[in-house]
Parts: C-alpha cells; sequence; structure tokens
C-alpha cells in the first residue's frame, strides 16, 4: 500500500518495469488510473511515462482507492498487456485546530 499523507502536495510513484532476468525493460503506451479522483489524481507523467506525478483532487478527502498502471511489453507491432494496481491510502492529517460546537 503507498500513503500519500494529505501534508504532501505532490507523490511520486515509478512503476519499475523489469524482464524475467530483474533487468529494467522498456515498454509502450505506458498508462497510469485512479479508481479515485477525489484521493489521488494524475498531475503528470516523468520518464516516459513510467512515473505518476499524484496531486490530491480534494485537500479534505480520505480513504483509499487503487493507483493501476498498464503498458505493453511487446517493442514490435504485437501487445503483451502488463498491469499492476496497488491501493493507496488517504488518511487524515493530524489534529490542527479545535473549535466548540454547541449541542
Amino acid at each position: 500500500m503507498i500513503g500519500f499523507s494529505q501534508d504532501l502536495a505532490t507523490l511520486r510513484v515509478h512503476a519499475n518495469i523489469l524482464d524475467t532476468q530483474g533487468n529494467a525493460a522498456s515498454v509502450q503506451n505506458p498508462a497510469w488510473a485512479s479508481s479515485n479522483d477525489d484521493l489521488a489524481r494524475q498531475g503528470g507523467t516523468d520518464n516516459g511515462g513510467t512515473t505518476i506525478i499524484l496531486e490530491h483532487g480534494s485537500r479534505n478527502a480520505t480513504g483509499v482507492c487503487t493507483l493501476t498502471f498498464t503498458c505493453d511489453a511487446d517493442l514490435g507491432d504485437g501487445v503483451v498487456s502488463l498491469t499492476h494496481a496497488e491501493d493507496v491510502s488517504v488518511p487524515a492529517g493530524q489534529g490542527a485546530s479545535i473549535g466548540f460546537q454547541v449541542q
């Protein structure tokens, strides 16, 4: 699980793509998706699309969403799809103020 504190404006997440021997591998058509853009949305990509820059969709939103990375591992005309998904946790921030409420 990836933790994304509300204290951070952005968070960089990199897809570490390896071949069967554990060596870095190139891919085509990298794409990222979030299951809840209020928690974590794409603010941009880097490294040919394999690094996503996550932003908070809503500074008050908390919870868990799923971040999914897909790509084509076949560097030719064919398509060999690779997919990885991982949960992103956006917890509430630490207490910062106190207010009274008449009940």
